[in-house]
């Protein structure tokens, strides 16, 4: 499907197939993999930012097959109007003791890159050795606060919303396999 109309009428387009997201997340995962064996880092976390990572985060874990890896979720909300205030707060922290560890965190988009600083920052004070992070998308400009060190997607372009694959627009289409841009007036 390369077009689908939204219920409030707007047009979403077809922007990334599932098939080049499982192929990016592929070549990723094997470099990191490889990377990670070449430095005798014999396990990993892996914690996904809740709830838009939730599909690349799951996608991400499966594709690693050398490396055994505890998965875990974070989730934090930025409040304030309907786009990121910077005033960002826990809903839900890690489960798992990530103190001396290598993490890979993993979320869905960074825009100005403050939800990403915010929980790198919080990581880091629960003592993780390392954090490497990665985005399945990044519409990264001058602006950012923070940078991801991967992001398998640029969008350069900051007059599209971005749905599917666990991105959402008014609480729906985060089931979409492939993800959609649509045109923000």
């Amino acid at each position: 499907m390369s077009n689908l109309r939204l219920p409030d009428g707007k047009l979403a387009h077809l922007f990334i197939d599932n098939k080049q997201i499982t192929a990016s997340i592929n070549e990723f995962v094997n470099n990191l993999e490889r990377e990670l064996i070449t430095n005798n880092i014999d396990k990993l976390f892996i914690i996904g930012v809740l709830t838009g990572a939730i599909y690349f985060t799951i996608d991400v874990a499966s594709a690693f097959s050398k490396i055994p890896i505890v998965l875990d979720f974070i989730q934090v909300s930025s409040y304030g109007n309907s786009f990121t205030s910077g005033n960002i707060k826990f809903i839900k922290d890690v489960n798992h003791n990530v103190k001396d560890q290598v993490v890979l965190l993993l979320d869905d988009i960074v825009s100005t890159g403050k939800t990403l600083y915010f929980v790198t920052e919080h990581l880091k004070n629960k003592g993780a050795k390392q954090i490497v992070t990665a985005t399945l998308l990044s519409n990264v400009t001058k602006d950012n606060v923070y940078k991801p060190d991967f992001s398998l997607f640029n969008i350069n372009n900051e007059r599209i919303w971005i749905i599917g694959y666990g991105l959402d627009y008014m609480g729906m289409y985060r089931n979409l396999k492939d993800v959609y841009a649509i045109q923000v007036e």
